[in-house]
């Protein structure tokens, strides 16, 4: 009560480890559901319908011996709360239920392959990229086979996988 804004957090648990063949179209359903701008969620409730002000998904890396979660948090004013999670809560549902489209996908896909080279670009930035990678059993390669991984990811696979993990 008098607070100027509401932080919630929604999500659950992932039965999800890094050997798993979902984690990487998991991350990029996460990516096209609540990460950044041009992400569903950030169209649907807080641009289309002005309920609030920050609105993102996140999954917790990949970890070998721990399962993750996904969590999606929102900052809403006490007199869009009730608005703002519902609205919330129907485009998840709708993300679930609809899929996303072969089109969106490859959009995508080259955004978050461009994104990915971007950080790259430092020495800083490829050694923590291997590091990652050699940490989760997947190679200390991986910075060069990410971008193939991620373009081997159909819409059928994409939408199977969310479905199997997004409630």
């Amino acid at each position: 009560p008098g607070s100027e804004n509401t932080e919630v957090a929604l999500g659950h648990g992932l039965a999800l480890r890094c050997g798993d063949p979902d984690a990487l179209p998991l991350w990029l359903a996460n990516r096209i559901l609540g990460v950044g701008f041009g992400s569903r969620l950030v169209a649907a409730v807080r641009e289309a319908r002005g309920l609030t002000y920050a609105i993102h998904s996140g999954l917790t890396p990949p970890q070998p011996e721990f399962d993750g979660h996904w969590s999606v948090g929102v900052s809403l004013s006490p007199e869009r709360l009730e608005a703002g999670l519902a609205a919330t809560r129907a485009e998840i549902e709708r993300f679930v239920e609809e899929g996303v489209d072969a089109q969106t996908l490859e959009i995508k896909c080259r955004q978050a392959i461009g994104a990915f080279r971007i950080e790259l670009a430092t020495l800083a930035g490829m050694c923590e990229a291997m590091l990652y990678g050699a940490e989760r059993g997947w190679g200390a390669d991986y910075p060069f086979a990410f971008p193939r991984l991620l373009g081997e990811i159909d819409v059928a696979r994409l939408n199977r996988v969310v479905r199997a993990h997004f409630r």
